[in-house]
């Protein structure tokens, strides 16, 4: 238990450096109105985290023992993959209109922004969800590391992307998609090494669009 409690601890620590180092490289790379951009996009992919993905990822976390038990958790996965594509696509038009009719980014190029703001939700969305997964399942060592790889993956990422690119919020934004993504990518590994399931036949994810499993996610 004290060793448990003294990693986690020691990762928040280290993850409090990473991000001290995040701020002082932002502010030291883009101007005041670009980093104000990142600030606008992140806050718009997190509201639509919230509102279309973070219900539906609680009843997944509901489930998840549920699922590890009958190793059927992938299987469950593979049909919300399909509800959080359809979500962070319908960002796109939402995120243009914002921007045409009532001026909400007007300093970035409105189908960039729209696309920034739908990739990121994307990848945080999967990022959020093996890793925690890891840490609710007792594997709270992958959890910690792979908590400040995220971090150091979106930071790098992002530094080379505005110096060999351009010192723009666009240019942020994508290296912290491409370094959120790339550790979700490792989270998938990690967590299926952790929690191998039989690889028969491959379920469609199709199968979960339908009203029965609507109504059961609604009704949660």
């Amino acid at each position: 238990m004290k060793r448990a409690a003294l990693l986690l601890a020691a990762g928040r620590a280290a993850q409090a450096v990473l991000t001290l180092a995040a701020f002082r490289l932002l502010t030291a790379f883009l101007s005041p109105a670009e980093a104000g951009g990142i600030y606008l996009i992140i806050s718009v992919a997190t509201f639509f985290g919230m509102f279309a993905l973070n219900p539906v990822f609680m009843y997944l976390g509901r489930k998840l023992f549920v699922w590890h038990d009958s190793k059927s958790i992938f299987e469950h996965l593979s049909g919300y993959n399909l509800y959080s594509i359809a979500a962070s696509l319908s960002v796109i038009p939402v995120v243009l209109g914002l921007w045409k009719f009532f001026g909400v980014g007007a300093g970035l190029p409105g189908l960039v922004f729209a696309l920034i703001v739908a990739g990121y939700t994307y990848a945080l969305n999967w990022n959020q969800a093996f890793i925690p997964f890891l840490n609710t399942l007792g594997h709270k060592s992958s959890f910690v590391l792979l908590t400040l790889v995220t971090s150091a993956l979106g930071l790098f990422f992002s530094v080379v992307a505005v110096h060999f690119g351009s010192p723009s919020a666009v240019s942020w934004m994508s290296g912290q998609i491409a370094g959120v993504g790339l550790a979700a990518v490792l989270g998938l590994y990690v967590f299926r090494k952790k929690g191998p399931e039989p690889g028969g036949a491959a379920v469609s994810p199709l199968r979960y669009a339908n009203w029965s499993v609507f109504y059961n996610v609604a009704a949660f």
